[in-house]
């Protein structure tokens, strides 16, 4: 048997493009539509108010987690067993980022 034959058996030939084009493809969406609603907010002189505010503070938040928090995951999931130095990064990453939202919520 084969190295290729092995490795679609146990599974891992299909992880890395999944977990790329799975992770990608939420972080592009993410990104996409969070950016379109800071954009409307700057260009529609009647969405500036300051309820419509909050929605802009937590699209930014979720324009963060499309750009960094998703990444790291990405190289999380495809490094496997996962370095040392990343498992915490990985950690602090996220945390941050729902804290983030967190406080975002609170304050309103």
């Amino acid at each position: 048997m084969n190295e290729t034959s092995t490795n679609i058996v146990n599974g891992t030939s299909w992880r890395i493009p999944f977990t790329f084009a799975w992770f990608g493809s939420t972080s592009i969406v993410i990104v996409i539509f969070n950016t379109g609603i800071c954009v409307l907010f700057w260009t529609q002189r009647r969405l500036r108010s300051t309820g419509n505010l909050f929605f802009v503070n937590l699209a930014i938040a979720d324009i963060l987690v499309g750009f960094v928090a998703i990444p790291w995951k990405i190289l999380y999931f495809v490094l496997s067993p996962a370095p040392f130095w990343l498992v915490p990064v990985v950690t602090v990453v996220d945390y941050t980022l729902c804290l983030s939202f967190l406080s975002i919520c609170a304050l309103r």
